[in-house]
């Protein structure tokens, strides 16, 4: 998933970015693809086709309460965005579409992150 660029930026390895001018900047495809990582390895199933971009993540029993807490998490940490209780519905975290989506809007879109801010 990483780059040796990333490495020596000493940025966390699953943070999908292209690097410009000393700017992150998160691209949408790659949201979805960590958070499909994430997923996978909070429930343990190693075959990614479980998990796909609009399986509703409550009725495939993959997303329940206390692994939606960490997904927020997991995304506030790894995009550096925060989420307002209004965006804590069933809807907003119910597949990774809606989960990206929510995250792109946040980001708007393309969100530039110093490099500083990162680590």
């Amino acid at each position: 998933m990483a780059t040796s660029m990333y490495h020596l930026l000493m940025l966390p390895s699953t943070l999908g970015v292209a690097i410009c001018l000393g700017v992150l900047m998160v691209q949408p495809e790659d949201i979805a693809r960590d958070l499909r990582a994430f997923i996978l390895e909070q429930t343990n199933f190693e075959d990614p086709t479980i998990v796909g971009e609009t399986t509703n993540l409550f009725e495939a029993g993959l997303l329940d309460s206390l692994l939606m807490a960490n997904l927020v998490w997991f995304c506030e940490e790894q995009f550096k965005c925060t989420f307002d209780t209004a965006d804590l519905t069933e809807d907003s975290f119910k597949s990774i579409a809606t989960i990206s989506r929510l995250v792109s809007q946040k980001l708007g879109s393309t969100k530039k992150v110093a490099v500083d801010q990162q680590g």
